[in-house]
């Protein structure tokens, strides 16, 4: 039996170009837009990713979604987003009003509530790229090649290195 031939085929390294001009590009169109009055009619209505950066330039996280506008909404709450949950826990930790959490479901108190969403606005810039086929493997490679030591700042995610 013969095997059907391939839709298409693109090269890993093609890939790879790609996924580096991409983040490039959004790097330079990052933006302080969190929270800002109407702020959620800029995000897109579609899936792709959406990469966050801190106002020294490090890349902080890197997160995906089928739909951009719709995560961006959970990024308000602390217990829907990791990248939320883990910016109180690495930047105020200190703050007197600071209790660690204890599961996914639950927010801090409203003061730290409140600095964590002053950190977004002050601190944080955000791109998205509109991606339907593929997010996941792109995430995976922009925190894999582009977060130093292979380990998010914010991001929880367990990833496991796919075969070759």
């Amino acid at each position: 039996m013969t095997k059907p031939p391939a839709l298409f085929h693109v090269s890993r390294e093609s890939l790879k170009a790609a996924a580096d001009q991409l983040y490039e590009r959004l790097r330079q169109e990052a933006s302080h837009v969190f929270f800002e009055c109407n702020w959620l009619d800029n995000v897109p209505d579609e899936p792709g990713v959406y990469l966050i950066w801190n106002t020294q330039g490090e890349l902080v996280y890197v997160g995906e979604a089928s739909n951009l506008r719709a995560r961006m909404k959970d990024i308000g709450r602390t217990y829907n987003h990791t990248c939320r949950r883990a910016v109180g826990k690495h930047e105020f930790a200190d703050h007197p009003q600071y209790v660690e959490l204890t599961d996914n479901k639950s927010k801090y108190h409203p003061g730290v509530e409140a600095a964590i969403t002053a950190y977004f606005k002050e601190q944080l810039k955000i791109a998205f790229e509109h991606v339907t086929f593929g997010r996941l493997e792109l995430e995976y490679y922009l925190i894999e090649q582009r977060i130093p030591g292979f380990k998010p700042k914010y991001n929880s995610k367990t990833y496991k290195r796919a075969r070759s």
